[in-house]
């Protein structure tokens, strides 16, 4: 399976080689030479499938251009190529790519609120301790803790958590994404003016509030414990939600 904290890693390596052909030995013999996947998982020291997983998502997002059937040297093989872009062509792209991910991100909360990761879900109150006089003639130690509060419990279902993980890790790569937007106007990539702002700014509000509605959906009609309890395994996996309720709680100090 790929590891999705690896995107950015794996997707800027194969542009590095298409922009620069850096570990290609044949292009200094051929100025037309173009790889193959075989030739970027050697060069790059890739797997086959990460080389065609990160090939796929690039092209995807319309940063690269797939041709199919390309005569080469009497053989017809896939090129791929960067797409010369636009600051609002890349912020477009990322939008479309964004979204899809959204859509899987709806259809994972509809399988989350089906089958939930927890169920039986209690909430106890733990027993306070008495203490006899009797048993201490000296007087109750000042030391002593007693006890209270209450204690929650609830037994997982293995497949329901398999749901929760990959939500969360979808939601986490599209927040990464819309953040990226942003980096690369500090990079220089993007421009920095109130239109493109306007443009990402409005796409981080669409990932944010579509981000809620989605959460929201996988909790609905759920008991009151059975919510709180998935509720908090879903923020504690979500650093960006995790930091916004630790505002929220700060502003109301």
């Amino acid at each position: 399976m790929v590891n999705k904290r690896d995107d950015l890693y794996f997707e800027n390596k194969l542009l590095d080689e298409l922009r620069t052909f850096a570990h290609c030995s044949n292009i200094k013999n051929d100025p037309y030479h173009f790889c193959s996947q075989r030739e970027f998982r050697k060069n790059l020291q890739m797997s086959f499938r990460n080389v065609s997983y990160y090939l796929h998502r690039l092209v995807l997002k319309g940063i690269v251009k797939h041709e199919r059937d390309v005569v080469y040297k009497g053989k017809r093989r896939d090129r791929f190529t960067i797409i010369n872009q636009t600051s609002k062509n890349i912020v477009k792209r990322y939008e479309e790519y964004v979204n899809r991910e959204l859509a899987d991100i709806g259809n994972l909360a509809s399988k989350m609120r089906k089958t939930p990761s927890l169920y039986n879900c209690k909430k106890e109150r733990l027993p306070i301790p008495v203490y006899l006089m009797k048993d201490y003639p000296d007087g109750i130690p000042k030391d002593v803790k007693f006890g209270g509060g209450t204690s929650t419990t609830g037994k997982s279902n293995k497949k329901g958590y398999e749901y929760l993980e990959h939500f969360c890790r979808e939601i986490n790569l599209v927040f990464h994404y819309v953040d990226s937007l942003s980096y690369s106007q500090l990079a220089g990539n993007i421009k920095q003016d109130s239109e493109h702002d306007k443009m990402i700014n409005d796409l981080r509000k669409h990932v944010f509030q579509t981000t809620q509605k989605c959460i929201n959906h996988a909790l609905r009609g759920l008991e009151k414990v059975q919510k709180e309890m998935i509720g908090q395994a879903l923020i504690a996996r979500i650093p960006t939600m995790y930091q916004i309720l630790n505002i929220e709680r700060y502003a109301k100090l």
